[in-house]
């Protein structure tokens, strides 16, 4: 406590307002004991200074004996008899009542996350058509399909997206529009006189025609892919992608244009009587001419290129155009081939 002369005059915060003291003076309601040797306490003080006389023995019944055992506040709270250590231990446990104490639980984990469904597997498809004179489409899905057109006189188009397709073509007189994703595709034209325009994607590819007259529109994208003509009278238009890429056109009486795009690829041209014009573009490419009555036109300008032709050099004339091509021709076989003016790499004989 303070003293009752102090010029804060004693008392406790919270507990009275000043009446006398300048600085604040005693509370109303508690008091100070007036008999305390240190005149005053944090309960009040002396009336002097606006306490209001309440001393220790009108708060408990044994004034400073034992303040801890008996004795109560019931002047002050109107409580029973309570000592000052149980009702510091009431107001405390009426404190924490009032508090939520229980335990906070923590945060429950977070449930796995389930496995994520698995991405179905395109099924293989297989495709037989045998109907005749009709208009209609044929569409698989992305696995490795095999389709194969039996009828004959349909107008057709087929598609089987990606994956290893293989699609044949044995009937005969169809129109048939073929389209190829993404795979290592197999294209075969066994039939006859049938028009095709057929794009692959990119992949090793392979395209066989083996009718007889049958006109084709082939494309293909990049890859090593193969190109095969043979049978007779059929006339191939080829635009392959880039890779090394192989095209060879045997029979008789075919007729072919063929550009294998960038890449080291190898043209050959056997059989007889056939008429191909040969684009290797970038790369160093290799053409090879045997066989009887072929017409070749090679042209050809970037990359170190490699012609062989059939037969002894004795075998062939060679003379140069006004226009810059230069023709090889040999009269014993009936074979002419040009090389276009521009021609960059090397003729061999005896191929």
């Amino acid at each position: 406590g303070m003293p009752q002369q102090s010029p804060f005059g004693g008392g406790f915060p919270g507990l009275g307002m000043p009446q006398q003291s300048p600085f604040g003076g005693g509370f109303p309601g508690l008091g100070m004991p007036q008999q305390s040797p240190f005149g005053g306490s944090p309960f009040g003080s002396d009336p002097s200074f606006g306490g209001n006389g309440f001393d220790l023995n009108s708060m408990f019944n044994s004034p400073f004996n034992n303040p801890f055992n008996g004795g109560g506040l019931s002047s002050l709270l109107g409580g029973g008899q309570q000592d000052i250590l149980s009702l510091l231990l009431d107001l405390l446990s009426r404190y924490n009542g009032n508090q939520n104490t229980d335990p906070v639980p923590p945060n429950p984990a977070p449930a796995p996350a389930p496995d994520p469904a698995p991405v179905p597997t395109a099924a293989d498809q297989t495709v037989n058509y045998t109907k005749n004179g009709r208009r209609d489409s044929i569409t698989t899905d992305s696995g490795n399909d095999k389709v194969t057109v039996a009828g004959s006189r349909n107008t057709l188009n087929v598609d089987t997206k990606g994956g290893d397709d293989a699609v044949t073509i044995a009937g005969n007189r169809n129109t048939i529009t073929e389209k190829s994703g993404d795979g290592n595709n197999t294209l075969t034209v066994s039939g006859n006189s049938n028009r095709l325009t057929s794009t692959a994607g990119n992949g090793n590819n392979v395209i066989r025609v083996s009718g007889q007259s049958n006109t084709g529109n082939i494309t293909t994208g990049n890859g090593q892919n193969r190109l095969e003509v043979s049978g007779n009278r059929n006339n191939i238009t080829a635009q392959m992608g880039s890779g090394s890429d192989v095209a060879n056109v045997t029979g008789n009486n075919n007729r072919a244009n063929i550009n294998t795009g960038a890449g080291n690829d190898n043209i050959k041209v056997t059989g007889s009587n056939n008429t191909v014009t040969a684009r290797g573009g970038a790369g160093d490419d290799t053409y090879t001419v045997s066989g009887r009555g072929h017409r070749v036109t090679i042209d050809d300008k970037e990359g170190n290129n490699i012609v062989k032709l059939n037969g002894a050099e004795a075998d062939w004339t060679k003379r140069t155009l006004r226009n810059g091509n230069t023709v090889y021709t040999n009269r014993r076989n009936n074979e002419v081939v040009t090389l276009n003016n521009g021609f960059k790499g090397t003729v061999q004989y005896g191929g």
